[in-house]
């Protein structure tokens, strides 16, 4: 029997209608298996650009290994399925503690639709992973992916956490070529990061306030933060917060940061 872990790439287009929002599609799991919703930076792209990469369906078997993936377009069709064939077991973290990338001619220059995640290896460590549509190892490192594409001058780049080596942040640029002048990236990244005494968390409201969760890795809630509409950041002392990683969340936007 197969459990399935949701990815989502694109978020759902909420409708708001007095506080209701209306349900698009249900993606059915059969076998009781947890879902995950990771959410990506680049819905401008995903969405205007390559709608067939809007959602990655992560399946597991009964062990919670992963054994492949099926991509979803925006309109919830089948589009590809991509095997997973890295030796061992390997599980995919559960709630929005991760983050994931698709897209093509990100960090490839050929026509292959390209997948970045964070699988832990059973019993073993995390590793940040791109794959290719054939289930092709492009990239592999010890570590967290923690940030979402950003831009860079002419690069896009992202980051790695290496928790087992003193929380290191490793910078990378991809090596496709997709211009950054062609995205638009709805994240900003939070700064110092790592932090050890205060972290700036720049953010954009609509005109309205709403709040800031603040959680731990292991989901823990750590603080709540109201934020100012006319604001465009908070300062959050992390003064007595345990070396780690953390997560914020605040209107469907999701972000780490690290402690050290």
């Amino acid at each position: 029997m197969k459990k399935t872990v949701l990815t989502l790439v694109l978020a759902l287009a909420f409708m708001p209608v007095f506080s209701q929002a209306i349900l698009k599609h249900t993606f059915t799991n059969n076998s009781g298996g947890l879902h995950s919703v990771f959410q990506n930076s680049i819905h401008e792209y995903v969405y205007e650009i390559l709608p067939e990469v809007s959602y990655v369906v992560c399946d597991l078997d009964e062990d919670e290994a992963i054994t492949g993936f099926s991509v979803y377009d925006a309109d919830f069709q089948l589009t590809k399925e991509i095997p997973f064939t890295v030796e061992g077991k390997w599980g995919i973290r559960y709630s929005s503690f991760g983050v994931v990338i698709a897209g093509k001619h990100l960090f490839n220059n050929d026509d292959k639709i390209e997948i970045c995640l964070t699988p832990w290896k059973q019993g073993g460590k995390m590793y940040t992973m791109i794959l290719n549509e054939d289930g092709e190892v492009l990239f592999m490192q010890e570590g967290s992916l923690i940030s979402y594409l950003y831009k860079a001058g002419d690069e896009l780049r992202f980051e790695i956490s290496n928790s087992y080596d003193n929380y290191n942040i490793e910078v990378y640029a991809t090596q496709g070529n997709f211009s950054a002048n062609e995205m638009v990236v709805s994240t900003q990244s939070p700064y110092p990061n790592p932090a050890s005494m205060t972290v700036s968390i720049p953010y954009t409201l609509d005109g309205k306030s709403a709040e800031m969760h603040i959680y731990d890795s292991r989901g823990v809630l750590m603080d709540i933060k109201t934020l100012n509409p006319d604001a465009e950041r908070v300062d959050i002392n992390v003064s007595n917060y345990r070396p780690g990683i953390y997560i914020y969340e605040y209107n469907g936007v999701s972000n780490k940061f690290v402690v050290r």
